[in-house]
């Protein structure tokens, strides 16, 4: 048995005019859903569905949050945000951060890797170590280069 279709209470051109003004491309897609509906272009989800080339689920939740709220109900939705998660400790960091401003800190970043791995148990791949050290924490490994004996210093 098919659920019947939620009464568009908008005007057809008041939504044309939302959806030709929309900047977001999710509620601009769904403001068309909405607009088809209004128009009669389209009777069943399934018919809309075809028409934007998306699945009649979607378009079923779409309605589905317009009866439940109206059309700004309809057309929030959330961004998923990744789970964040870190890989240090915030002692391993701190540790870091007073060792990096040592001045004879680390060689490189594999150093650095192994420091952590050996004195914190952290283990963490050499782009991860670079892209904390380099890119977090805004710092560098600090171990001068060698220079030849004859070279004269500057002064």
């Amino acid at each position: 048995m098919r659920k019947a279709m939620p009464t568009i209470a908008e005007r057809a051109d008041e939504l044309q005019r939302r959806m030709k003004s929309e900047p977001d491309l999710k509620k601009r897609q769904r403001l068309h859903a909405f607009y088809l509906a209004a128009r009669g272009q389209a009777r069943y989800r399934q018919e809309i569905a075809v028409l934007l080339g998306v699945h009649r689920h979607s378009v079923a939740s779409w309605f589905a949050a317009y009866a439940e709220g109206g059309l700004d109900h309809a057309l929030s939705y959330q961004v998923p945000t990744p789970p964040v998660h870190r890989r240090i400790t915030e002692a391993a960091l701190t540790a870091l951060q007073a060792k990096l401003h040592d001045p004879h800190g680390f060689a490189g970043y594999h150093q650095i890797r192994l420091w952590l791995a050996e004195e914190h148990h952290v283990t963490l791949s050499y782009s991860s170590v670079h892209a904390l050290v380099r890119y977090k924490l805004r710092a560098q490994p600090k171990r001068p280069r060698p220079s030849h004996a004859k070279k004269i210093p500057r002064r």
